[in-house]
């Protein structure tokens, strides 16, 4: 990869960005603990005033006599902001090039929400170096970002429904999927690649638990705030530049590349949301078991896409289906567009690089988020890691044991590839 290229990481974050995930022993860090040095810059773009009586308990410390009766309900006319995001920007002092690049995260819906922050991009809960320093090594620039509502991007109080996950949540899903009996699916007993035992009590399962924040429940809001934050950065930064989403995030980069086509040069797409349309809970999940996001309406997205032709009134119910049987042993079927299918060509102009670990619950459904985009026109690569010699990853492999070698095998060559274009 060229040194001289800019990289612009947009993360989702569910906390606050620039804090380190506490190694598991702070007293004696992890092996490779050597941090990119790197200048940091930090400003908000997005938000709004309002003019509201329905956003919750307000501070009002003027006419207040003790810490206890600071809190009131909103005052008619009182204005408010909402929505402003938070964004951290890292650069090196000789790190200028073709392309910007960002990086977005993961939230979840209301059933069963997985939870990381932008901090497991600057190292892992290890101790060992993560993503954001590894591309600013290259030369990347590196922008981090608070999603709405969470970290240093504030939530007003009664918007939405905010939640939390508790520890089976995370480490059924994401840390210790082999150890749920009966098996959750079968590529879980697959993992092999998260440090520790992912259980709670774990030194790294504690630090990477201790990162998880609450989360704004209502997928729709979430969507709307989110792709309203990310259109004002991408304008912000006006110049092409490459997303990384990984999970909830997955959606919002498809999003924003609609939106923002000319502005978008590539999508790393790590196993991108839930599969087309439907949240997934057949074979061959265990029963009970299920894919932790609420339907997309409009297959990949909870916000309208700029189909071809074009959805009556952005009605989604105009998105004929149809549903495959699954391509292999152990994956899903999947539900893609009834033939002849509406093209996403904004989209369709981003290449993207689609990548799913062997043991991780979407290895099961992640291809058929490949063929929604290949049969709607967009060039996109899908990578299963194993295919490249990368093995035993679950949700979370751009900070499990293996992590450089993910980027390394995989991202990189694809970077490589869109630089040229």
């Amino acid at each position: 990869m060229a040194s001289s290229s800019i990289l612009c990481l947009y993360l989702l974050l569910l906390s606050t960005v620039f804090a380190a995930v506490i190694p598991y022993d702070q007293d004696t860090p992890a092996g490779n603990h050597t941090e990119a040095s790197a200048e940091r810059t930090f400003f908000y773009v997005g938000g709004q005033y309002i003019n509201s009586t329905s956003v919750g308990p307000i501070v009002d410390v003027q006419n207040s006599p003790s810490t206890n009766e600071i809190i009131k309900p909103g005052t008619e006319g009182a204005e408010y902001m909402i929505a402003p995001f938070g964004v951290h920007s890292w650069f090196r002092a000789n790190g200028y090039g073709k392309f910007n690049f960002q990086a977005l995260h993961l939230a979840l819906s209301p059933k069963l929400q997985l939870l990381t922050n932008g901090q497991n991009w600057l190292n892992t809960p290890d101790g060992r170096e993560g993503w954001a320093s590894y591309f600013l090594r290259q030369g990347y620039v590196v922008y981090l970002t608070d999603q709405p509502e969470r970290g240093r991007s504030p939530y007003m109080p009664g918007s939405g429904e905010i939640a939390v996950f508790p520890t089976a949540a995370i480490s059924s899903l994401f840390t210790a999927p082999g150890k749920v009996i009966p098996l959750p699916y079968p590529q879980a007993a697959l993992h092999t690649q998260w440090p520790g035992t992912g259980l709670p009590g774990d030194p790294v399962f504690d630090a990477f638990y201790s990162t998880q924040v609450q989360f704004q429940a209502n997928g729709t809001i979430a969507a709307q705030l989110v792709n309203n934050s990310y259109v004002a950065l991408a304008d912000r930064i006006a110049t092409p530049h490459i997303l990384v989403t990984h999970s909830q995030a997955g959606p919002f980069g498809w999003q924003l590349a609609n939106e923002r086509p000319d502005l978008v040069a590539g999508i790393v797409a790590i196993e991108p949301g839930a599969g087309p349309f439907e949240t997934w809970t057949g074979p061959p999940y265990a029963p009970g078991y299920a894919s932790p996001w609420p339907p997309f309406p409009y297959g990949l997205t909870a916000l309208p896409l700029s189909y071809d032709p074009p959805l009556p009134d952005n009605d989604p119910n105009a998105l004929a289906r149809q549903l495959v049987p699954p391509a292999g042993p152990n994956l899903a079927s999947c539900i893609l567009q009834a033939e002849p299918a509406r093209r996403l060509p904004n989209i369709a102009k981003v290449p993207v690089l689609q990548i799913v670990g062997e043991a991780s619950f979407q290895a099961v459904y992640s291809g058929c988020i490949a063929s929604y985009l290949e049969q709607a026109g967009v060039d996109v690569e899908f990578v299963r890691l194993e295919e490249r010699g990368v093995r035993g990853n679950g949700h979370f492999s751009f900070m499990e044991k293996n992590n450089i070698q993910v980027v390394e095998k995989v991202v990189v060559p694809f970077l490589d590839r869109v630089e040229k274009q």
